[in-house]
């Protein structure tokens, strides 16, 4: 059973970044305990163990057979007046974390099989390491992977392909993008599969809509629908198959 805290207790306090040192002054033992809970020397008081348990935001069944799941009800935050960083999916805490400006929280993504489609909702911005099944709402920015659904940000969006539409307060980088882009400065992207209005510049690929606003220049492959431009547009005509905007939308650049 040591074996077993003590791999445990030394891999949570990995994931959740901080040193021995830290989980020390939290706990109120010293370094050299923490130590040698970890390598198995000794274990946890066993009037430390819930404390332990809720600083990890795992059960104290967890930390003694590493077999019970690590999400907990979110009913389960002690009312104790400490600013927490929490995420949780629908009513269930995944991680939980006291406010430290040097710490860098990473994003529980589940694996698909365990979440084929799952939405994000983040109220600040976010990095994400890997992809999202489902939708993205961020009141910040966001960067992440491949989105399967759609991405709606405050601030910039820097992601990989989008399966859905992108609005973002900001500018806007990725891959192809199933739907509509709209930023609030430049785009940069594949192919858009339907409109695109950007507050700034629009570089990408074929936009299959029509450019609804530009603020700044155009350089694309082919727009198939209606042009309103502030700047400059190019049309890359590299390739015989790369066609002209003025061949088959209407063009209206003030």
């Amino acid at each position: 059973m040591k074996i077993v805290i003590s791999e445990n207790i030394k891999r949570l306090r990995t994931e959740k970044g901080i040193s021995q040192e830290k989980l020390a002054e939290h706990m109120g033992v010293t370094v050299q305990a923490v130590s040698k809970w970890e390598n198995g020397l000794s274990c946890p008081d066993i009037s430390l163990m819930p404390e332990l348990g809720e600083f990890f935001g795992v059960t104290v069944d967890f930390l003694l057979t590493g077999r019970e799941s690590v999400i907990q009800p979110a009913c389960g935050l002690p009312d104790d007046g400490r600013l927490r960083i929490v995420q949780a999916m629908g009513n269930k805490i995944l991680t939980q974390n006291e406010y430290d400006g040097k710490l860098v929280i990473k994003l529980q993504m589940p694996s698909p099989t365990e979440q084929p489609s799952l939405n994000v909702d983040i109220w600040s911005g976010c990095t994400i390491e890997g992809d999202v099944n489902g939708n993205i709402q961020c009141g910040d920015g966001v960067i992440c992977g491949n989105v399967g659904g759609g991405v709606s940000c405050g601030d910039g969006v820097n992601c990989g392909n989008v399966g859905g539409g992108v609005s973002a307060g900001d500018g806007v980088n990725c891959g192809n993008v199933g739907g509509s882009v709209t930023a609030g400065d430049d785009i940069h992207c594949g192919d858009i599969g339907a409109n695109a209005s950007a507050g700034g510049d629009i570089e990408c690929a074929v936009i299959h809509g029509n450019v609804q606003s530009c603020e700044g220049d155009i350089d694309c492959t082919e727009i198939q629908g209606d042009v309103r431009c502030e700047g400059d547009i190019t049309i890359n005509k590299d390739r015989p198959d790369r066609k002209s905007i003025f061949d088959n939308g209407f063009f209206n650049k003030k």
